[in-house]
């Protein structure tokens, strides 16, 4: 709660809109400011590309690592119709692993360094560096609201580790990676 109450604090709430690209700061070079550089996640949910759709072992091993190298959506649609092209229509595991990807971007976004989906319940993990300038950005700030305004199904913790006090971000009836990510991205649609 330290965190939730200095940020109050330190911020006054207007009732305008923001814009879409203000919600992630920009660096230098006029892209956004990157706070998390890799989401771990650890999940009970099957993603993988099963033995049936590509029952070749190498086959598959490349295709993983092809996939761990795309960082843009535009490529991974085309890495997903290239898959249909290939191996017919993909199956509901290989599905989710492709939503991971757009999962992991999202959550890096939003400062998550790491997620944990087990027991239909997401628990993420913000950026360990309590002094960051993330706890100041709009976009968390519209994560408290969001928070705020469903507290059934999402909220925010602390949560004392052995490297310090750590804020954690729960989402609760999470079924799949796909209505996460939906869920997630809910939060930003009203303010593009």
């Amino acid at each position: 709660m330290i965190l939730i109450k200095k940020y109050f604090k330190q911020k006054q709430w207007e009732d305008t809109w923001l814009s879409f690209k203000d919600l992630f700061p920009a660096d230098e070079a006029g892209k956004e400011k990157t706070y998390v550089r890799e989401v771990q996640i650890d999940t009970d949910i099957e993603i993988l590309f099963p033995d049936e759709y590509i029952n070749i072992v190498s086959e598959r091993l490349t295709l993983y690592n092809e996939l761990s190298k795309i960082k843009e959506e535009e490529k991974l649609k085309e890495f997903e119709k290239n898959l249909e092209d290939r191996f017919g229509e993909i199956p509901p595991q290989g599905i989710e692993l492709l939503n991971t990807l757009r999962l992991k971007w999202l959550a890096s976004k939003f400062g998550l360094e790491r997620l944990i989906i087990k027991q239909n319940k997401c628990i993420g993990y913000f950026i360990s560096d309590q002094q960051s300038d993330f706890f100041q950005t709009p976009i968390f700030g519209h994560i408290l609201n969001a928070v705020q305004s469903d507290s059934q199904s999402m909220s925010i913790k602390e949560k004392q580790t052995r490297n310090g006090l750590r804020l954690l971000f729960v989402v609760e009836n999470v079924y799949s990676i796909e209505k996460l990510h939906q869920k997630l991205e809910a939060i930003l649609i009203p303010l593009e």
